[in-house]
């Protein structure tokens, strides 16, 4: 066990170097609970505003990619708020157990989706999962639960030497109360903690949620471990249009984040297999190590992409001229010192400007058109 603290003691020492990074992208967390708390109010007489209010800063707990709970449970409350009401009131009744709880707002939230498929059959999901039953949990009582994710609970249970179990939130409580054990007895991690909790803050007195932070932190660091083994395997042209990806002034003056490059890059590698066999060419655009041997593959794929007739993720044709780019760049000579120093500004030609309209977007974000 004692070899476990060590481990968690260095996680927390890694944490405390990385604080400032963390704080800036994880405050959010502790502003979304606070924000809850001055908002919720379950006997409210407009049930699905307040609902709407109370979780409007959940940033990315909730409603993100195409999982959208937050908005099934708004549209079933503007239609039934008494119903939303009532399993509302029986989820936060700490009276009954967690389990039944539950199963109960899951059911409940299942029956009305059944019926909207009666009406609408794009209505395919509750997305009613674990993780965003314990975000609206943790909202709500922050002092008796933590937000779980499963792929957190994976990554760091065997750092902290968690057994996982088939009751994976009652494991994820044990992974973060064991972590909050060991967190509270470092005195300078937790005056950091106090420091950053503003007014807008939820303040978190037992350090619950400086736990389960600890623990995303745990899981990134496994995630980045394995990234960089995964990697090592490559090809070098993989590695550089990586490293080219994460150059400071890559994304209009700021590198890609970690999960942008992974996306882009796996888009590289197979997302060409969703145009087949109208696509002739190697799926894996990683073989065309050259400008001039992909000019004409980018031009084909561009094509059958405004063709619709397959629907590919909608950064893609994004990511296609962007590895177009890297491979010219690629093959030009570094710049002479001499070439930074000039004092000619420089000309935009007015007809080289591109407009911005519904296409560019969409080949600039991570959606369809229909997202």
């Amino acid at each position: 066990m004692s070899g476990t603290n060590e481990k968690a003691r260095e996680i927390i020492r890694q944490y405390k170097a990385d604080f400032e990074r963390i704080n800036n992208e994880e405050r959010y967390k502790w502003i979304a609970v606070r924000h809850f708390e001055q908002n919720w109010e379950i006997e409210s007489p407009e049930f699905a505003d307040m609902l709407a209010r109370s979780f409007a800063k959940h940033v990315n707990l909730l409603d993100v990619g195409i999982a959208r709970p937050l908005f099934v449970l708004v549209s079933f409350a503007q239609r039934e708020p008494e119903t939303v009401r009532g399993l509302f009131r029986a989820l936060f009744d700490e009276s009954l157990p967690l389990e039944l709880r539950i199963s109960d707002f899951m059911a409940g939230v299942q029956r009305f989706v059944d019926k909207m498929k009666q009406e609408y059959t794009a209505w395919k999901s509750t997305f009613q999962d674990l993780h965003a039953i314990s975000v609206y949990l943790t909202f709500r009582y922050p002092e008796n639960y933590y937000i779980y994710k499963y792929s957190v609970l994976k990554a760091a249970a065997p750092v902290f030497g968690i057994e996982m179990t088939a009751d994976r939130l009652t494991t994820y409580t044990q992974l973060c109360n064991s972590i909050r054990e060991i967190a509270v007895t470092d005195t300078e991690l937790t005056s950091m903690n106090y420091g950053r909790l503003g007014d807008d803050c939820y303040q978190d007195p037992n350090h619950r949620m400086l736990a389960m932070d600890i623990a995303y932190f745990t899981y990134s660091l496994q995630r980045k471990k394995e990234e960089a083994q995964s990697f090592a395997a490559k090809p070098i042209i993989v590695k550089d249009f990586r490293t080219w990806l994460e150059e400071p002034s890559r994304n209009n003056g700021k590198p890609y984040d970690y999960k942008t490059v992974k996306i882009y890059i796996r888009q590289v590698e197979d997302e060409a297999k969703k145009l087949k066999p109208g696509y002739d060419g190697n799926t894996n655009l990683f073989t065309y190590e050259t400008a001039y041997v992909f000019a004409p593959q980018l031009e084909e794929l561009l094509k059958l992409i405004d063709k619709n007739d397959v629907q590919v993720n909608g950064a893609y044709p994004k990511v296609l001229r962007l590895y177009g780019q890297f491979l010219k760049e690629r093959e030009l000579p570094a710049p002479s010192v001499a070439s930074n120093t000039t004092d000619k500004p420089i000309v935009v030609s007015q007809t080289s400007v591109k407009a911005y309209n519904r296409k560019t977007f969409l080949d600039e974000v991570f959606l369809t058109a229909d997202d």
